[in-house]
């Protein structure tokens, strides 16, 4: 029970950090944050993306991380480069598989005993103006999903061709970004104009 538990966790937050906002379809006219080596991240995704992590937090007790607008662009813009890595090595999600996956956690998130988890993805839901049914079958909520799986499907894709080792993702994520950094412009000013 308490590894279905961690897991919520993890994929409330991933979601809320990260995919919430990149499956809502960017709009031609929505200013551009960063862009490059094949990502892009609006300045309404990053906003979102932070609002999500501020609201994770004051919703589930944890102790507010100081993390800088950079830091925080540098996470969503290592998220991105790994979903395009994942997609290049033909990483793909049967629609069977997500549908039963986002399934097991809508149950997960009913039978879970974590008051504080049910309350954040309850309030996920309200935000996005929809009913929760809806909201389980929404375009943006299966790709959200997608995303989230991808990237997991990824490490383990990277332990089995031995590119990592155990713990060494982390590594890995840094070394992503930094390899790409250089040629991802952002332009900060797009986020203090809006």
């Amino acid at each position: 029970m308490k590894k279905r538990v961690v897991l919520a966790v993890l994929i409330v937050i991933a979601i809320g950090i990260s995919v919430f906002a990149f499956v809502n379809p960017s709009l031609q006219s929505e200013p551009v944050l960063a862009k490059g080596a094949g990502v892009e991240v609006t300045v309404k995704r990053f906003k979102d993306a932070k609002q999500n992590l501020e609201l994770a937090q004051r919703m589930l007790a944890v102790e507010p991380e100081a993390r800088t607008d950079e830091e925080l662009l540098d996470q969503i813009l290592t998220d991105e480069l790994l979903y395009s890595y994942a997609k290049k090595k033909g990483v793909s999600i049967p629609e069977e598989e997500l549908r039963q996956f986002i399934d097991e956690q809508k149950a997960m998130l009913e039978d879970t005993d974590q008051v504080e988890m049910a309350a954040l993805m309850q309030e996920r839901i309200r935000l996005t103006g929809m009913d929760e049914e809806s909201f389980w079958q929404d375009k943006a909520t299966v790709d959200g999903y997608r995303y989230f799986i991808t990237i997991g499907k990824l490490t383990e894709l990277l332990v089995k061709e031995d590119i990592i080792q155990g713990g060494k993702f982390a590594e890995f994520q840094k070394k992503l970004l930094q390899d790409n950094k250089s040629s991802i412009k952002v332009n900060w000013d797009a986020l203090e104009k809006s």
